[in-house]
């Protein structure tokens, strides 16, 4: 672990400026976002009643947050600008297709649907609602072989594919993701040219699944008891993958690319963790571990030579 721990805290994000400097955003759920500059210049926000947070880079150095849009400008953060009431947004992505930006909000109410909004130089407006009376839990955009598609998530069925059609300019429904019910969290990583999916479960086990051309298929299965986290991340050439818990350590995996699935590599103490970002700074390698029930956790990746 590495230096002072943060506020307990939902979610951490960080993003690149214009000018290229690294700042964190520390969401903390109840009511206060905190942006720090690697440098350390703290400053914080009063975002109540949203559960999500994630900036972008988008033109004009605009942020986005679940509900509102932050838009910095000469170094000063004016006021938000409400988009929409969503109900209970669980989780954000934003992405471009053909170069122009758009982003997500998972929204995990009864009666909500997740919702597409995209810029118009003048401001992100509606688009598309998604999968609606699914109480979606999250959403990863994924693109391969040239598609934009997105994985949406829920508690009450099996993730649900949606790819981009250029032509009605709107994403329908492709298939799903077959026999994952209740998934929590779904995140994409690419290790040489194939492409997967960590689905992570509350209850039952969490799952790797492949892209095989046409659908996904499951290639290994992993014990989550409490999971409400799965998050890759590529360390030089080394591809890992942390599996948080509610009721024991998390476990971190290291890929294996002879056997072709994740090995346990190490256990980290991290209480009810909601989330872990990797960020390189410098000539540092850190993973960042917010919690749910303590403080947010600094991890720095360290290589140990053991053939002395």
């Amino acid at each position: 672990m590495l230096g002072s721990p943060l506020p307990t805290s939902q979610g951490v994000h960080v993003s690149v400026t214009d000018t290229g400097e690294k700042c964190l955003s520390n969401w903390q759920g109840e009511g206060t976002l905190t942006l720090i500059h690697f440098g350390y210049e703290k400053l914080e926000l009063d975002f109540s009643a949203h559960l999500a947070w994630a900036p972008g880079a988008v033109p004009g150095r605009r942020r986005i947050g679940a509900g509102s849009l932050w838009s910095p400008r000469m170094g000063a953060v004016c006021r938000p600008c409400l988009i929409r009431k969503i109900r209970k947004p669980n989780d954000i992505e934003a992405f471009q297709i053909d170069g122009d930006w758009s982003f997500v909000i998972a929204d995990s109410s009864k009666a909500g649907s997740t919702s597409l909004y995209r810029w118009n130089q003048n401001g992100f407006y509606s688009h598309q609602a998604l999968h609606p009376w699914h109480r979606d839990t999250d959403v990863e955009y994924v693109e391969n072989e040239g598609k934009p598609r997105l994985i949406i998530s829920s508690s009450s069925q099996a993730p649900v594919i949606y790819q981009w059609n250029r032509a009605q300019k709107q994403f329908v429904q492709q298939g799903e993701v077959a026999e994952v019910m209740d998934v929590q969290m779904v995140k994409h990583f690419r290790f040489k040219r194939d492409h997967y999916l960590c689905l992570s479960r509350y209850i039952g086990d969490s799952k790797v699944v492949k892209w095989e051309g046409q659908r996904f298929t499951e290639l290994q299965t992993l014990p989550s008891r409490g999971s409400m986290v799965m998050q890759p991340f590529l360390v030089s050439e080394h591809q890992y993958m942390a599996l948080g818990s509610d009721f024991s350590f998390t476990h971190i995996y290291r890929w294996d690319e002879e056997k072709q699935k994740f090995v346990k590599f190490q256990e980290l103490s991290v209480q009810a963790p909601r989330a872990f970002h990797y960020v390189p700074v410098e000539d540092m390698d850190l993973m960042l571990a917010p919690s749910f029930k303590s403080s947010t956790l600094v991890y720095r990746h360290v290589v140990v030579d053991l053939s002395l």
